[in-house]
């Protein structure tokens, strides 16, 4: 039986070891691949964070100029520079399409927002290594440092692998926590202005008709 930080049964095969003694030629190559993945993975969740705050800096912005264009529009038809618009909308049932896709854009660029501001809230990054392998309830945790010092090379490097393992796991499900969201929250967005820009062409035109009547 062995205690886990190196060593093995007397006489069995060990693993390769690299030509000047050290690590095993295997668990270094590990570590430099999971280093490679880590980083990866975290330009790919920057990637995507950067994507759901674009969303929601845009569709704030739209969502704004939707209103102010909603206030001066109601503003006009109530001056009466336009007389007998919503009569003639009305009566031409053109107010149907109109409020229909104009509501629908706007509620779809609220959930737009939603999930782009549920992508970025649940981004939990883990640390490969932390204060966790050599300390305890803020001070220094001599048994976890005698650990390290009697630890063979491989053994270190074991450990080392198994922390970059637990950090590429979060990795991985915060990606796949995360992209989805940031996915749907722009697709609401284009869609959000698909539609009002449909309800805004509808209106222009009957408009241009009611006041060219």
């Amino acid at each position: 039986m062995v205690d886990g930080l190196g060593g093995g049964r007397p006489g069995a095969p060990g693993p390769a070891k690299s030509p000047g003694g050290g690590v095993p030629r295997g668990l270094g190559v590990l570590v430099m691949m999971m280093q490679a993945g880590l980083q990866e993975y975290d330009w790919a969740i920057g990637g995507i964070v950067e994507r759901a705050k674009s969303t929601l800096a845009a569709g704030a912005i739209v969502i704004s100029v939707l209103i102010a264009g909603i206030g001066g529009f109601a503003w006009m038809l109530n001056s009466g520079d336009a007389p007998g618009v919503m009569e003639h909308l009305r009566a031409t049932h053109a107010i149907v399409p109109i409020t229909l896709l104009g509501s629908a854009g706007f509620v779809a660029m609220v959930w737009s927002a939603h999930f782009s501001v549920a992508a970025l809230s649940i981004v939990e990054v883990k640390s490969p290594f932390s204060t966790d392998l050599i300390m305890a309830n803020g001070a220094m945790k001599e048994g976890l440092m005698h650990v390290w010092e009697s630890a063979s090379e491989a053994a270190a490097y074991r450990g080392v692998c198994k922390s970059y393992a637990v950090a590429l796991e979060n990795r991985e499900k915060t990606i796949k926590d995360i992209g989805p969201k940031a996915l749907l929250g722009q697709r609401l967005l284009l869609a959000g202005l698909g539609l009002t820009a449909s309800a805004t062409i509808v209106t222009i035109v009957s408009v241009g008709t009611a006041v060219g009547a």
